[in-house]
C-alpha cells in the first residue's frame, strides 16, 4: 500500500500511499498469536504458509483464508481485529 522513497541529501523518508486499493476497506485480522504458530496451522489446513500468513493480516478473503482465522483464533488464542 505505502510505498518509501530515500532522500539521503536531507535525511528524511517521504511515505507515498497508494489510496487506489485503499477506498475505506474494512480488514478482519488475527493478533496475539505465537511465534510458530502460522507454520503449524498452514500443516494443519494444509496450505502455504504465505496463505496462512496473507490470511491473517487479511490481506486475503477468501474461504480458505476465513477458515484459518476461525482456527487461528479458536484453537490457537488469536483475537479477531476488524480494522
Amino acid at each position: 500500500f505505502a510505498s518509501c522513497k530515500y532522500n539521503l541529501r536531507a535525511s528524511k523518508v517521504v511515505i507515498i500511499f497508494n489510496t487506489k486499493n485503499m477506498e475505506n476497506k474494512k480488514r478482519t485480522i488475527v493478533c496475539g498469536l505465537r511465534s510458530g504458530s502460522n507454520g503449524t496451522i498452514a500443516k494443519a489446513l494444509n496450505c502455504s504458509l504465505s496463505m496462512v500468513s496473507l490470511s491473517l493480516n487479511g490481506h486475503k478473503d477468501t474461504d480458505m483464508a476465513k477458515r484459518i482465522r476461525y482456527v487461528a483464533a479458536t484453537q490457537y488464542g488469536g483475537k479477531v481485529v476488524e480494522i
